[in-house]
């Protein structure tokens, strides 16, 4: 993974924060491209994750970002972790106006947490996507001096958050809100009056080079492509019903839907009934170059949206826009922010929602005419690249994000501990950037997701592995793998010049990190270290400088060089000194001598000057 070369203006800024209420979701790849935007144009981010993923699954762009994705601990946020006293407040204030609907406790505590995340970054604002339980928690770090704005779509506001009163409090407080459409937008100001200047439209935008070029004026079975969440509002029941009515007047086509959802096997079923078991496939969640595939090779893209049971509807359905990037022409219906997208009779074709007999006309008369599909297909890529194009959209969000971005980099040095307390652990916090491998690291799955996503440092570390002594190339090495393919992206992202291992036993994460970075590593290895000896022979030759206070280790010619190998903390044992009292004779080592200010200051001077060399 190679971080995009910053413009000269963003060099060194911390940026801003992106705060989900868990990153990464499949289905939100408009997130990923709207980042991956700011940071080609030199708009540095870090990306904050209040839960662990739900599953494995990464698109291919996923390692293509580079910005540094903090998780909760491994062990979580505890119940009784400190909250500052005027996020504690807010929180109170909130729930005696609108109860315990949104777990306010909770989200102070994710607040207090991850505001110290930020500040600790040098950030000072974050933006969510949704009007969730996330831009609450970013609500709550307002009165500890965190700025947040939100980009509000649709469900998320009209229903999921279900209390017009908060989404009110959060559109007060947010420095601007965005909506994702132009029916977005006029309702967000009809539910936050007094609001209005502050509410903005910006369209998700897509990578249009990112998406191939369809042919849908092609001969040939008719293939018809829908993707979504097989939830309720994005009618896939009235789809296949139309699609049913389709088959009965004689056309030929076969329809592919992409995606997950709870209303999977209630559509198997419908298919089944229907007898579309050999013309419908519910091809499940799909990686994106597996999708720009199936919109390369269709003719008409579908997407029967309609206002579910609950109220809820799309808003802005992105994937409309990738459609028409692709050139096909899109079948869909005349709900909310759609008609936005789709120019009747000019880019698609609109129906009213819930209409499966107006869906099957709408295909069927695509079906019959080339010539249609292909003007409409051609359209509708020029109207994308007039109003979707990604770098477009993200320069209007980042003219409203640009002045909240902070200027200060932070610390350029990394600090990597498994211990709680090594004593010159108070000397180096205040310069540099400590890690708790045991403490502040995500649980297994999220390292394991980055193990699988992440293949060049994958296959880096395959390399490295076969040259270690065969018995360190099992369950440890493969745990500091992990450990160290997560932690690469920090230190690419937070431009970290130096690795040190606070103790031997984190040394082999600081030797793998390094090696995948190309960052300088050292280590202080303590007198008897926890790491095998053979270990240790192996990896430290490679590192820029050691603290090596083994005297075993220190005695050996492997370590002669003393400018690079040298105990700055003092840690070794004093000199055996032999006593005698009265007709008994013993020996005495002393104990190392405390980790004094001076020592530490030694040390912190040393990795100062790998990190400026």
């Amino acid at each position: 993974m190679t971080a995009p070369t910053p413009s000269k203006e963003s060099t060194g800024q911390p940026g801003v924060a992106y705060l989900f209420s868990r990153y990464p979701v499949a289905s939100q790849t408009f997130c990923d491209r709207e980042m991956l935007a700011h940071e080609a144009a030199g708009f540095p981010l870090l990306v904050v994750s209040l839960n662990p993923p739900a599953t494995l699954f990464r698109h291919d762009h996923f390692s293509r970002l580079a910005a540094e994705i903090v998780y909760p601990p491994a062990a979580g946020i505890s119940a009784d972790s400190h909250v500052p006293s005027e996020i504690a407040a807010a929180a109170e204030e909130l729930e005696r106006r609108f109860g315990t609907r949104f777990n306010l406790p909770q989200r102070a505590r994710n607040a207090a947490h991850f505001a110290g995340v930020l500040k600790g970054r040098g950030i000072r604002h974050c933006h969510v996507h949704f009007a969730n339980q996330a831009t609450i928690t970013a609500l709550l770090m307002r009165p500890v001096g965190i700025s947040f704005s939100f980009t509000a779509h649709g469900q998320d506001f009209t229903t999921d958050l279900g209390e017009d009163g908060m989404l009110q409090a959060l559109a007060k407080e947010a420095e601007f809100v965005v909506g994702v459409s132009e029916s977005a937008c006029q309702l967000l100001r009809e539910k936050c009056p007094g609001n209005e200047a502050k509410i903005h439209r910006i369209y998700n935008g897509i990578d249009l080079d990112g998406f191939p070029m369809a042919d849908p004026g092609s001969p040939g079975l008719l293939q018809i492509l829908s993707i979504g969440r097989l939830v309720e509002f994005k009618g896939f029941a009235p789809l296949v019903k139309a699609c049913g009515q389709l088959r009965d007047r004689g056309r030929d086509f076969h329809l592919t839907i992409v995606g997950e959802g709870p209303l999977r096997d209630e559509l198997e079923k419908q298919i089944l009934a229907l007898g579309l078991a050999s013309q419908i496939t519910l091809a499940g969640l799909l990686p994106i170059e597996k999708i720009r595939g199936l919109l390369a090779g269709s003719h008409v893209f579908a997407l029967g949206s309609i206002v579910d049971s609950q109220g809820t509807s799309d808003t802005l359905p992105t994937v409309i826009a990738e459609a028409m990037a692709c050139g096909l022409p899109v079948v869909s219906t005349r709900l909310a922010g759609i008609p936005e997208m789709v120019d009747e009779e000019k880019t698609g074709l609109l129906v009213e929602p819930g209409d499966a007999a107006a869906l099957a006309d709408a295909l069927g008369r695509l079906a019959s005419d080339p010539a249609a599909r292909q003007a409409m297909g051609l359209a509708g890529r020029e109207k994308a690249a007039q109003s979707f194009d990604v770098a477009s959209c993200t320069i209007q969000l980042r003219e409203h994000l640009a002045p909240f971005a902070a200027g200060k980099a932070g610390h350029d040095i990394l600090c990597l501990t498994t211990e709680d307390a090594p004593e010159e652990i108070a000397l180096l916090a205040g310069s540099t950037r400590v890690v708790h491998l045991g403490r502040d690291l995500p649980e297994a799955s999220v390292l394991e997701a980055e193990w699988l996503a992440q293949t060049d440092h994958r296959d880096r570390i395959e390399q490295i592995r076969t040259t270690l002594p065969r018995k360190f190339q099992g369950h440890d090495f493969y745990l500091a793998a992990r450990q160290a393919i997560h932690l690469a992206r920090l230190v690419e992202a937070r431009r970290i010049r130096c690795l040190h291992a606070v103790r031997g036993d984190s040394a082999l994460v600081v030797y793998l990190l390094s090696h995948l970075t190309g960052v300088p590593a050292t280590a202080t290895i303590e007198p008897d270290p926890a790491p095998p000896r053979p270990l240790l022979r192996a990896i430290l030759p490679s590192f820029a400088a050691t603290n090596l206070a083994d005297p075993t280790l220190a005695g050996e010619s492997l370590f002669a060089d003393q400018e690079k190998h040298r105990d700055f903390l003092q840690l070794s044992p004093r000199e055996k000194k032999r006593m005698r009292i009265g007709p008994f004779k013993f020996t005495v080592s002393a104990s190392a001598a405390p980790v004094e200010d001076p020592r530490g200051k030694a040390l912190l001077r040393k990795l100062r000057e790998i990190a400026d060399a």
